[in-house]
């Protein structure tokens, strides 16, 4: 807050915050500083015994965002108390502050997605569902579990954003399938999900080869083949196959 990230990015907050750790002196002041800065307490300890993450990301230590924002705005005031012109810096201070949420509000017009993933995985949805022909079937490939199910705990959310956005665009008669392939004579869309975020089953190119094999047995080679990249590993390998020869 107001604008930090990795790679030593609220460096200048925490700063702010130590500054303000010393500076501030209200009534009760430990009473109050154990009020705000407890929960890293209690946060650290249910870590321990592997009961809440502590750090890593916002959305699991949101709670302590009064509490930081406190205390960085006291050192920031004990910081301009010290300055040769105080007004002038907290005038502009004031504005830069202002500033940011417009400017986040201009990003998300331009960018209205979390990832690029995001964006680029509604526009693999959306272009196979233009794709389809009446009768197409879709058969998806994911890294599988030893009972065939497609493993969707380890890609976590981006397991979930593929399925929901595949769900939303392809039509009901598409009978998308994962793991498996539809029994139908028409033509056979198939792809392979690829996100290495799952260190416990990584991406195997044999098991996929492996999974096409009849497929290609029977209806012959693919008639084209897409690389779809999405962001940094997550990918789709796309194949459309001809529908069953007549004589099979």
């Amino acid at each position: 807050y107001p604008r930090g990230g990795r790679h030593f990015g609220s460096s200048a907050t925490l700063l702010l915050i130590v500054i303000g750790l010393f500076a501030w002196r209200p009534p009760r002041r430990t009473l109050l500083l154990a009020l705000l800065l407890g929960p890293l307490g209690f946060n650290f300890l249910a870590a321990l015994f592997e009961k809440y993450p502590y750090g890593g990301s916002v959305r699991v230590s949101i709670f302590m965002a009064p509490a930081f924002c406190l205390l960085a705005g006291c050192g920031l005031a004990a910081v301009l108390v010290k300055s040769r012109a105080p007004r002038r810096i907290s005038a502009f201070l004031c504005l830069a502050l202002a500033a940011m949420p417009v400017a986040g509000i201009a990003e998300d017009l331009a960018h209205p997605y979390k990832i690029l993933a995001d964006q680029r995985c509604e526009e693999f949805a959306d272009a196979l569902a233009a794709r389809l022909h009446a009768g197409d079937r879709v058969a998806g490939f994911v890294n599988a579990l030893p009972d065939g199910a497609p493993n969707w705990f380890g890609l976590g959310g981006s397991g979930a954003r593929l399925r929901w956005m595949l769900n939303r665009a392809l039509p009901a008669d598409a009978e998308l399938l994962w793991n498996r392939v539809p029994d139908a004579e028409s033509r056979l869309w198939v792809f392979a999900y690829v996100d290495d975020n799952d260190s416990a089953n990584p991406w195997s190119e044999s098991d996929f080869e492996a999974f096409i094999a009849p497929v290609i047995a029977a209806r012959g080679a693919a008639l084209q083949r897409e690389h779809w990249p999405f962001q940094n590993a997550e990918r789709v390998e796309l194949l459309l196959f001809a529908a069953l020869p007549a004589d099979r």
